[in-house]
């Protein structure tokens, strides 16, 4: 049988950091999502990526690939999620290149920079930037409704954002706090509306991230 993971549709980050998802089933080769608690599923998964379709509101759960790369000038730590939504947009909507109609696809991008500083008063961490964005392999991809966001633990920074272009970045200007490595530490997520031009009406698809990261 295929995993269920429980989310809920709003997440609230310290009050200000909130990801929007809904409900919907996209292949039946894909783990489809039932509406419940998204904590839940970043306990036991680290990170979530999801698909929503928001005409029938079902979420399916996607695979994300992760990179972590040390800086060579400083103890940062650089740590990246991506995800890949496949569009098929059907030849009818090909009139410069010979791709399967299985091949167009939207890609979201979403990373953290951080150093961790471990030493006998404590374990700490200092979350500098957050940034990402969205892509299509096809002209006829776009993008709307772009949000992302992070916190740094339980009761300490956090941000939202909107970004009015398919890609951001944010330096925080935040310095150390104590790291907590569990459910309430460092958490970043974005998520954004899928369209494709001239297929408007049969309505938008979010693709979305929420992951845990710093350890």
């Amino acid at each position: 049988m295929r995993k269920i993971i429980k989310i809920i549709n709003t997440l609230v980050l310290c009050s200000t950091l909130t990801l929007g998802l809904a409900v919907q089933s996209f292949a039946s080769s894909n783990d489809a999502i039932s509406q419940g608690s998204i904590d839940e599923a970043i306990a036991n998964t680290n990170v979530v990526a999801t698909m929503t379709d928001n005409v029938t509101g079902e979420v399916v759960a996607l695979e994300a690939t992760k990179t972590k790369v040390m800086a060579r000038s400083s103890d940062s730590v650089a740590v990246t999620y991506e995800v890949s939504l496949p569009l098929a947009l059907g030849s009818n909507l090909r009139s410069s290149d010979s791709s399967t109609k299985d091949n167009d696809y939207a890609t979201a991008s979403l990373t953290a920079v951080y150093t961790r500083k471990d030493d006998s008063s404590g374990r700490y961490i200092k979350v500098s930037r957050l940034y990402g964005g969205w892509t299509g392999n096809n002209s006829l991809i776009y993008f709307s409704d772009r949000k992302c966001g992070m916190k740094d633990g339980l009761f300490d920074n956090s941000m939202s954002k909107s970004p009015t272009s398919n890609s951001f970045s944010y330096n925080t200007g935040w310095g150390y706090v104590d790291y907590v490595d569990a459910d309430e530490g460092p958490f970043m997520s974005s998520s954004a509306k899928v369209w494709v031009s001239g297929m408007e009406h049969a309505g938008s698809q979010t693709l979305s991230i929420a992951t845990k990261f710093g350890s």
